[in-house]
């Protein structure tokens, strides 16, 4: 099973605003969410990859 991390803790991960996530993305620059019972989750291998410069 995939762990999932909340939008809070990728912005703690990321060092970055609410606001500038949204931004990023809107702009297609973070990897896509998954959304959960209207939660915004994030994979945590997808941002491991993104932190590690794979933005493909």
């Amino acid at each position: 099973m995939q762990r999932l991390i909340t939008l809070n803790q990728l912005l703690e991960i990321l060092q970055v605003s609410r606001s500038t996530a949204y931004r990023l993305m809107a702009q297609k620059k973070l990897p896509e969410p998954v959304r959960i019972c209207g939660r915004t989750l994030f994979r945590a291998s997808d941002i491991d990859r993104f932190i590690g410069g794979d933005h493909a």
